[in-house]
């Protein structure tokens, strides 16, 4: 008997054993699969760890509700790609393909430019009047993949090369400018004590994340006020949360830019969003962004429910940029060096201008026109996002559980056969006590 509880003993145990490396191997296997470390010239430390592929439809329509003649500008950035070239010091974050662009409408030529920063746009104008009165009509799909990109923590120095003060990055993204008021004594002390004893650029950069992320409260706001403002008034929107760490990284010598883009994931009633980690193939989501103005004294009621986001990313030299989002740092989300894939980048650089007007605007997300004041319009937007393709690491945690049952009923057997085995023993051996002393007599 003592023979047979060992045999099942090690069945036992050679099952639960061979289920749970089974369980290990694939789980360890799906994440090299998946979690890819890549490098190219300037862009390093970096992984590639998960990804989600998009089908993004846009329909943007605006119409003329009065009798008079009324021109529109428009530009507009392109969801372009966001992967490395010998020159872009960017991570695979955004891999984008336009399927289907068209504007409807008779008007002026349309351009295509490209901005110092990099952003693909379209521009153009539009008179409507009673001879042309058909509304322009803006038609779009994309099949866009979104990389979760993190960067190495304990980066050592050596790896690090050193800034050039000359070069184009430093011009474009290491200056002064309206909001970002890396001038200001009182924002230079700041930045100065927070990064004091601090030689790392990385380093430099936690510390300021940590500040901004731990010390501004979160509360909507209807123009974006800057760096100073957030500083001083110790609260904004995701505009404040960017431009403060933008300024503070400046003010160390490290280039710093905005990225302004939508979120893609759920909407809860109050129009914020709320992150969806775990999407599957086939979910999709629909987002609007209206404009009315029905009167020439009117200046026009917006309606949206679109997450429209601002984020940032700084520049360390052989590394590359580095995305952070410290406005949803306030929120317990660690999103320092850290970008996931429902972030969706619509343009780069500080500010967004129309040629030839004085007109500057954050966000390039969607299309929203610059227009006469007595104009009388409407314009509807719908956004149409479906997820296509989904490539995540499994979560194994119920896995994990049914693994952890097994071996406690595994455990819980194997105790019972051994009490019910020692019993029997020691039955028998009593029994063996009372036939041997009955025979005595």
């Amino acid at each position: 008997m003592q023979k047979k509880t060992i045999i099942l003993t090690f069945i036992l145990f050679e099952l639960t054993f061979c289920h749970l490396s089974f369980i290990h191997f694939n789980f360890v296997k799906g994440l090299e699969q998946v979690s890819i470390k890549s490098e190219y010239p300037g862009i390093t430390h970096y992984n590639m760890i998960q990804n989600v592929t998009y089908e993004i439809t846009i329909n943007w329509t605006l119409t003329r509700l009065g009798t008079n003649s009324y021109t529109f500008y428009l530009k507009n950035s392109f969801f372009d790609n966001r992967i490395p070239s010998e020159y872009v010091f960017t991570p695979p974050i955004q891999v984008s393909s336009l399927e289907t662009h068209s504007i409807e409408g008779n008007g002026t030529e349309i351009i295509t430019q490209t901005d110092k920063f990099g952003n693909h746009y379209y521009l153009f104008n539009r008179t409507i009047n009673n001879m042309n009165s058909a509304p322009i009509s803006i038609n779009q799909k994309y099949v866009i993949t979104l990389n979760e990109i993190s960067f190495d923590e304990g980066v050592p120095g050596g790896d690090i090369g050193a800034y050039n003060t000359s070069d184009i990055i430093h011009d474009l993204y290491c200056q002064a400018e309206p909001l970002f008021e890396m001038n200001d004594p009182t924002l230079i002390a700041l930045s100065n004590s927070l990064t004091e004893g601090l030689s790392n650029p990385i380093d430099k950069a936690k510390a300021i994340y940590d500040y901004v992320s731990e010390n501004i409260e979160y509360v909507g706001q209807p123009v974006e006020w800057g760096a100073l403002w957030a500083y001083q008034n110790k609260e904004g929107d995701c505009s404040e949360f960017s431009d403060l760490m933008i300024t503070l990284l400046r003010i160390q010598g490290i280039p710093a830019r905005k990225c302004t883009g939508m979120i893609l994931s759920n909407v809860t009633a109050s129009g914020q969003a709320t992150p969806n980690y775990n999407p599957i193939v086939g979910t999709e989501w629909s987002y609007y962004s209206n404009f009315l103005k029905n009167s020439q004294l009117s200046a026009g009621e917006p309606d949206s429910n679109a997450l429209l986001h601002a984020w940032l990313e700084y520049y360390v030299p052989n590394l590359g940029w580095i995305p952070c989002d410290p406005t949803w740092g306030s929120a317990g989300f660690n999103y320092f060096n850290y970008m996931d894939f429902i972030h969706l980048t619509a343009n780069i650089g500080a500010w967004f201008e129309v040629p030839s007007l004085s007109i500057f605007s954050e966000y390039s997300v969607l299309p929203s026109p610059v227009f006469q004041s007595n104009a009388i319009f409407k314009y509807d937007t719908l956004i149409n996002v479906k997820v296509l393709e989904v490539n995540l690491i499994e979560d194994n945690t119920m896995m994990y559980i049914i693994v952890g049952l097994i071996l406690l009923i595994t455990l819980l057997v194997i105790i019972y056969i051994f009490i019910k085995t020692s019993k029997n023993k020691k039955k028998k051996e009593a029994m063996y006590q009372n036939y041997s002393y009955s025979n005595n007599y």
